[in-house]
């Protein structure tokens, strides 16, 4: 399989020689993790291409679900930045906006949505980490991401039923026992 030519519009080999062009920056691959999921994808995608029926197309769903997982590892890890825009990782990803919200739409969510979502996960954990109990709402509000302390108690209580304060109380008499 590997001496069969492969079609230079082949949306697997696009997809190969943009991440191995985005080596060439290091800046790009500053974190030991990020490294080490573009080689995870890097080798996934090899293995599409050189499979029997890459050129099929049979392998699209894959793709889609391996960029997928890409953006949602970059938004997680990039989401304590409260300028988080869906240009940034637009750019990052070398795909257009349009394609990462068609994604996400699929995936039964928006940018905004799993962006906030994931935040109030995210100050949720802080909230109930013992280690952390010192820390104020408004510092952890900031740490998760979020840039208006009134927005992030009203989406919080929205989504958890209660207050940062309550959680982070109930926590506590939760531990105590």
């Amino acid at each position: 399989m590997v001496a069969r030519p492969i079609p230079k519009d082949n949306r697997v080999l696009k997809l190969l020689v943009a991440y191995a062009t985005m080596l060439n920056d290091q800046e790009e691959l500053a974190t030991a993790e990020l490294r080490h999921m573009v080689a995870a994808h890097m080798h996934g995608m090899a293995a599409l291409l050189l499979s029997a029926d890459s050129s099929s197309g049979a392998h699209e769903p894959s793709l889609r679900a391996g960029r997928l997982r890409s953006i949602k590892g970059e938004i997680l890890e990039r989401m304590g930045h409260p300028d988080l825009t869906l240009a940034e990782v637009a750019r990052s990803q070398q795909i257009s906006e349009s394609y990462i919200r068609q994604l996400l739409a699929e995936n039964g969510t928006t940018f905004t949505d799993f962006v906030r979502n994931g935040r109030l996960t995210r100050a949720h954990a802080i909230l109930v980490d013992p280690h952390r109990a010192d820390r104020s709402i408004s510092a952890i509000a900031f740490e998760a991401g979020f840039s208006d302390l009134s927005y992030f108690n009203r989406t919080f209580r929205r989504r958890y039923g209660a207050t940062p304060s309550e959680i982070r109380e109930a926590a506590r008499l939760v531990r105590r026992d």
